[in-house]
């Protein structure tokens, strides 16, 4: 019987640990209120210095795209970070959302962090895939 107790306490406390390190990921900035994201500008990092920001995004609303003399709507589900591309070595990224996707009707966060081992401009490139249907 107590054997039985301790593996309900120990399963108990692994999902209050998970949620509460989840909630750590980064907390969505509620000051965004049209699509794209926040902060527009990074701080800057310092190399061997431990870095974290968080970046609060709202995936882009439908849209109109024009193929030929067709202009088509688009209906955009989702969008999907696939990578970061440009992090100096010693940084990474994750994101609240299980595998980085963001919806336009909610608000959520990535955030960046890791200590730079590093100098230098590193120009940072979000590759996202984007989920839509087109009409027409």
């Amino acid at each position: 019987m107590i054997r039985k107790f301790l593996i309900i306490l120990a399963i108990a406390a692994m999902s209050c640990l998970n949620n509460e390190v989840k909630g750590q990921i980064c907390t969505p900035d509620t000051n965004l209120k049209v699509q794209g994201f926040l902060p527009l500008i990074l701080p800057d990092a310092e190399k061997d210095v431990a870095y974290s920001q968080a970046i609060t995004v709202l995936a882009f609303k439908d849209t109109t795209v024009k193929q030929g003399n067709l202009t088509l709507k688009v209906y955009i589900d989702s969008m999907n970070i696939t990578r970061i591309i440009g992090l100096p070595n010693g940084m990474s990224y994750i994101c609240l959302n299980p595998n980085c996707v963001f919806t336009p009707t909610a608000l959520s966060c990535f955030k960046l962090f890791g200590t730079p081992n590093e100098s230098g401009i590193f120009p940072l490139k979000i590759a996202i895939l984007v989920y839509a249907k087109v009409s027409g």
